[in-house]
């Protein structure tokens, strides 16, 4: 007999989603745009509060790296709200011809 469990899920009683709930999740675009945003807002959080956090790594003020930091926080978030809009999905897009299809004669 394999010792190979049959199904890989984990059962109701042993913790955590198991793998199959974990890659459901992460197929909705709503929980990708959320964390996508969650991210971008702590990053951004982050980079800004590094000196008093002292996580800034030396130096005075508003350094290069924290710039960088909060520049790519930012843009994390603006996607995961474009996501979250449906600015990505390419449902709301109307495909016309240039020319019409109909041309009298």
């Amino acid at each position: 007999m394999s010792s190979i469990p049959r199904n890989p899920r984990t059962s109701p009683g042993t913790g955590g989603p198991g793998p199959i709930a974990a890659a459901s999740l992460l197929s909705s675009p709503r929980a990708v745009a959320m964390i996508l945003i969650a991210a971008g807002v702590s990053l951004v959080l982050g980079a800004i509060f590094a000196d008093p956090l002292g996580i800034s790594g030396g130096g005075e003020g508003f350094g290069w790296k924290q710039m960088i930091a909060a520049i790519a926080g930012l843009v994390l978030a603006l996607l995961g709200t474009g996501v979250l809009l449906g600015g990505f999905s390419g449902r709301g897009v109307r495909h016309e011809p240039l020319v019409p299809l109909d041309t009298p004669e």
